[in-house]
């Protein structure tokens, strides 16, 4: 894609503003959630001492999470969070391919 009047492409421009604020909000907010989840297997194991379904439930989002993220900082190898014009032909096809094994499950 072209760039619009002003702007010119950078294809080899390091990870942009959106990007970095992406990683940096997960950061922050997966640093609390650990916290958050470690205080209650704290509080099945040691307070009430009973492994509940709610627990469970809770670590199994909290690995989807993280995989999620961890994808998401993969595909911004291929322009995830970039402008379209900041993307080459080369690494869209590479996105495409990387995205689409998510896309089957």
């Amino acid at each position: 894609m072209a760039p619009p009047d002003g702007k010119t492409s950078n294809f080899h421009a390091p990870y942009n503003s959106l990007q970095i604020a992406t990683v940096i909000a997960f950061g922050v907010t997966y640093f609390f959630a650990t916290v958050g989840l470690g205080l209650r297997y704290f509080q099945a194991l040691k307070l009430v001492k009973k492994f509940e379904i709610d627990l469970v439930i809770i670590t199994i989002s909290y690995g989807v999470s993280m995989v999620y993220f961890v994808t998401m900082v993969h595909l911004m190898d291929y322009g995830w969070g970039k402008h379209l014009w900041d993307v080459t032909l080369a690494d869209l096809v590479e996105f495409n391919k990387a995205r689409q094994p998510l896309l089957n499950i």
